[in-house]
């Protein structure tokens, strides 16, 4: 059973996704950002270009990021449902050459 739970007082919750039909194929990528209530503050959703379905993740991840950094926002929780990325940004995993530069800029963003 998946369930989503709201974030304590005083924080918001992030959660990404990025798909796309096939792989690689047409993808897309958003995130949408809740409060401690549960109440949606802000989503974002866009069509992208050819990609893989970890490009799309990495994307959708990196746009979150730069929204919170040009708004302001600190105490942001991120969910994803890709645990290969979440891995690849927290060092355990080795990044695939063709991520490195997209991983390097999340990486960047979340200091």
């Amino acid at each position: 059973k998946v369930t989503w739970s709201p974030p304590e007082e005083g924080k918001l919750k992030c959660n990404i996704n990025g798909a796309c039909r096939g792989n690689p194929g047409m993808g897309s990528c958003g995130f949408c950002l809740r409060n401690h209530t549960g109440d949606l503050v802000f989503a974002k959703a866009k069509g992208i270009w050819m990609t893989t379905n970890m490009e799309a993740e990495a994307l959708a991840i990196y746009e979150a990021l730069s929204y919170f950094h040009g708004n302001g926002f600190r105490q942001v929780i991120i969910e994803t449902d890709s645990l290969c990325l979440k891995r690849m940004i927290l060092k355990q995993w080795r990044v695939p050459w063709e991520m490195v530069e997209r991983i390097e800029k999340i990486r960047n963003r979340l200091q």
